[in-house]
């Protein structure tokens, strides 16, 4: 082999190292860049509101509340009732009229009626025959958005018989229905020596303030226990 063909092959060589080198470090800098974005979407993700139904993400209802700039939450109630279990409609739900500055929501046990400006909600207990209305009051009054009837979270947790957290060191919001919280209870009982919670579910409403209505014996004997002792159990599960 002589001088050019040594020199040729030198040449080629060094093309080679070159062209791999230039493959490496574009190799490299495609990772990094696969990294830094997978790294931005997952600091995006941790720092987006999330939230639970009952345990079980439901994160589209977010876009559904409205935050006010007073830090007061409101929410669509004829939009939010889909995801609480229950039927809504315009109107009263003793008249069955269209009149859209009223509705109404209901479930299998019980219907709650709200009016615009109004701070009271009417409620009546379904299970039980010829039950009369009894309401309750709310500091925020019912109000109107683009046309659409909207009420506080403190109203959600009094017509919808739920219990509404949100977190905003953690940026969650957890909801519990009155039957989740039933099923969550319904064991710690047992060490008390009560076999089970009242069905009732005017009783089973109560684990909302803080009782849990309890029996035994067939239901011949009753008590009440404070569902306060478990609350930091149901906030780990949640």
């Amino acid at each position: 082999m002589n001088l050019m063909e040594e020199s040729f092959v030198t040449n080629q060589e060094k093309k080679k190292k070159r062209t791999t080198t230039i493959l490496l470090v574009a190799i490299i800098l495609v990772v990094m860049i696969i990294v830094f974005i997978v790294a931005y979407l997952m600091y995006l993700q941790s720092g987006k509101m999330k939230a639970t139904i009952d345990g079980v993400s439901q994160d589209e209802i977010i876009n559904v509340l409205r935050f006010e700039n007073d830090g007061k939450i409101y929410a669509p109630i004829k939009e939010i009732a889909k995801y609480l279990g229950y039927e809504s409609y315009n109107g009263e739900y003793s008249d069955k009229s269209e009149e859209i500055s009223k509705c109404y929501v209901i479930c299998e046990n019980e219907v709650a009626n709200f009016q615009l400006g109004e701070r009271k909600i009417y409620k009546k207990d379904l299970t039980k025959t010829n039950a009369d209305y009894e309401y309750v009051y709310i500091k925020e009054p019912v109000k109107a958005i683009d046309g659409v009837l909207y009420v506080s979270t403190e109203g959600l947790e009094k017509a919808f018989n739920i219990s509404f957290q949100y977190d905003q060191a953690n940026n969650t919001i957890s909801i519990w229905t009155v039957p989740a919280l039933y099923q969550f209870y319904a064991s710690k009982v047992l060490d008390y020596g009560y076999t089970e919670l009242d069905k009732e579910f005017a009783n089973q409403k109560a684990i909302l303030n803080d009782m849990l209505v309890v029996s035994k014996n067939e239901g011949k004997i009753y008590g009440v226990i404070r569902s306060s002792r478990w609350k930091s159990n149901i906030r780990t599960k949640i």
